[in-house]
């Protein structure tokens, strides 16, 4: 019933606060994975709209959302060999949700080429939206924003991946990486933008573990140390922990090593059908007075909502066992045992829909970019 709906405020889990009177002047949210790939049936702005009411509650107190975007968008037909795109219209979800940052760096971008890149880039502009992390060359300088808050507050964004079958390269203009080189190079870009404050949205992670991969854990709180305030991460679609770390200045930073899903037409399990937005509150003077997470749940569509309280309990609940068990360091080895189950099962599904669509060129093409992240995962098992 929608008025039942209506009465789902926000259970949200404070991290950490600067001082309870604290007046906040503004707010930032960090959510994860918006991948609307198969809904070309909705091809109104105003459905679109409508679908985002359900969030509402999340965001009315938000100036500006940061979101990673899984797929292209496209019209109907779909290019040959497309199984994953959104129509142009989708965006208006995202527009409703105040994201006017749109992180592209992921697996999916490239799913139409280079010219479903562009028309998704320049769907993006045209809504007032600034699109980050894909289209530009390793030599280039990272794609960052820095966003101008009322009094003081500067928020810079950068938006990478480690999970993708098209890095950028010297001469190739592709997906931006995610490695410390790259993400201190993006730092220093923020910073001459007088960027006060600095998030990073990684795309990584494995979607068959809520724990994240060791690797992943070093480079996150590496990011940290040197100067990123919040690193976050998507592409397991699954919630995951937190931990806070000693960051720049003697700063505390946050990096949250899984969101889960904000929409996703493609849900595979049930940890898929849960994420977190995170919520960062700053001062006049662009101080962090709060840092919070507010959890949701999706509907039988795919689509994100306010859940009852018992839903959000468990939800923050969960996040609380994973934070401790990075903490105390357990999750290294849960994670190496979720990634070993059913890992051939895995792969097969991974190449039905490609295999489906363009035959087994396509799928074959697909594989290729995933070996490397899975004998890695093995050795590091093997060795420690």
């Amino acid at each position: 019933m929608e008025p039942e709906r209506e009465s789902r405020d926000p259970a949200n889990l404070v991290l950490w606060q600067s001082a309870p009177e604290a007046e906040i002047t503004a707010r930032i949210a960090i959510t994860g994975d918006y991948a609307p790939m198969l809904h070309h049936a909705i091809s109104s702005e105003d459905a679109w709209r409508e679908k985002a009411r359900r969030l509402a509650p999340f965001f009315r107190d938000v100036n500006a959302t940061f979101v990673n975007l899984e797929c292209p968008l496209t019209a109907p037909p779909l290019p040959k060999g497309t199984y994953r795109a959104a129509p142009p219209a989708s965006l208006e979800y995202l527009s409703a949700i105040h994201s006017n940052t749109i992180g592209l760096a992921n697996n999916h971008s490239y799913d139409c080429g280079p010219h479903g890149l562009e028309r998704t880039r320049k769907a993006i502009l045209k809504r007032g939206m600034i699109p980050l992390g894909a289209g530009g060359k390793l030599g280039s300088h990272p794609e960052v924003r820095v966003w101008r808050g009322p009094g003081q507050i500067r928020v810079g964004f950068w938006a990478a991946t480690k999970v993708s079958g098209d890095p950028a390269g010297a001469r190739s203009a592709r997906i931006e990486c995610a490695n410390l080189d790259r993400g201190l190079y993006a730092l220093e870009r923020m910073r001459r933008h007088e960027a006060h404050f600095c998030i990073a949205l990684l795309h990584t992670g494995c979607a068959r573990s809520s724990r994240p991969d060791p690797s992943d854990v070093r480079l996150m709180e590496s990011l940290a140390k040197w100067g990123f305030d919040v690193v976050a991460a998507s592409h397991s679609h699954r919630v995951s922990g937190v931990s806070v770390v000693d960051g720049y200045r003697e700063r505390k930073s946050f990096c949250f090593y899984g969101l889960g899903n904000l929409v996703s037409s493609r849900v595979m399990s049930v940890a898929e059908t849960e994420g977190l937005i995170v919520v960062a509150g700053f001062t006049s003077r662009g101080e962090l007075a709060r840092m919070e997470v507010r959890p949701l749940s999706l509907d039988e569509q795919g689509f994100g909502e306010a859940p009852p309280p018992a839903v959000s309990k468990t939800i923050l609940e969960r996040f609380r066992g994973l934070s401790g068990e990075i903490a105390e360091g357990s999750y290294r080895r849960l994670f190496y045992r979720d990634v070993a189950r059913g890992l051939v099962r895995h792969c097969i599904r991974d190449q039905r829909p490609a295999y489906q669509a363009s035959g087994i060129g396509l799928a074959t093409g697909k594989s290729k970019p995933f070996r490397g992240g899975k004998a890695r995962r093995f050795v590091d098992k093997l060795v420690g």
